[in-house]
């Protein structure tokens, strides 16, 4: 007799046995009751997904009972062993090992939340972040008040277009007049290259400017009152004493100091190297 609706504690059907825990097949070598078993060894388990309105059912380790219901708080803390699926769809896994195409227009991934056209990153402290969108990557550090831009253009809307660059670098951390430190846009440091006179790509060039010029072009002025050695940091010296000023015992190549005395006497100390 054939019925929409089929309700049975026991019975057999289409070579599948069962009962009100669980189905096992005619040849006996499977076995289900929220575990799938091979065979009569049940050490060789496997989970099987089983949906109810409340949640997910997980597997059961006594093959004569059935399997636990999950709400979907305790399916988001799975630790290991587990694939579910919900009524809703959902998919909840400790690992998953996916080859082909993943399509995700929101959701979390890496640390990431995923929007339609960009993911971002967020610490944990709330103080950093990283953006990365088809058009812009932009890292930013409110603790120090740092942002960089990487992009086909980064150049804010208010200059209206009129001038264009894919990098853009901004610090803004204010520091006391009495505390020692400072603020940098770019550290570079290039080394182990050996240059040649006769060879214009040989050497190490912190910038290597093809094509161009230096926009807005500044060095760094101190105001010495004191007899002291010059560092490879210095360029531009007013000196408003008498003093002594000694070069670097071991300077950079092409290294220029520009040293102006106001009414004073400044003299050069070559540091161990001989000064013309």
């Amino acid at each position: 007799m054939a019925t929409e609706i089929l309700f049975a504690n026991n019975g057999h059907m289409g070579g599948w046995n069962f009962s009100n825990a669980m189905m096992w097949s005619d040849s006996k070598n499977c076995y289900m009751n929220g575990r799938v078993y091979s065979g009569a060894n049940t050490t060789n388990t496997f989970p099987v997904i089983a949906i109810s309105s409340a949640g997910v059912i997980t597997p059961s380790t006594d093959p004569n009972q059935p399997g636990k219901l999950m709400s979907k708080t305790e399916l988001e803390k799975i630790e290991s062993g587990a694939f579910y699926v919900d009524q809703n769809g959902n998919m909840y896994a400790n690992n998953a090992y996916i080859k082909g195409t993943i399509y995700s227009y929101k959701g979390n991934i890496g640390g990431f939340a995923l929007s339609d056209t960009r993911m971002e990153a967020t610490s944990a402290d709330k103080t950093k972040t990283m953006l990365l969108s088809a058009d812009l990557i932009k890292f930013t550090d409110s603790s120090v008040n740092s942002t960089a831009y990487l992009g086909g253009d980064t150049i804010p809307a208010t200059s209206g277009g009129s001038l264009i660059a894919p990098q853009r670098l901004e610090v803004t951390r204010d520091l006391k007049e009495d505390y020692p430190g400072g603020n940098a846009g770019l550290y570079v440091s290039v080394t182990g290259a050996i240059p040649y006179d006769d060879l214009i790509t040989s050497g190490n060039h912190a910038l290597y400017l093809a094509k161009g010029d230096i926009c807005g072009f500044r060095l760094r002025t101190r105001r010495i009152a004191k007899s002291t050695t010059l560092s490879t940091m210095d360029s531009i010296i007013i000196a408003i004493r008498d003093i002594t000023l000694t070069m670097p015992s071991s300077p950079e190549d092409g290294q220029m100091y520009f040293i102006r005395n106001v009414g004073y006497t400044v003299t050069i100390d070559g540091g161990g190297n001989k000064v013309l």
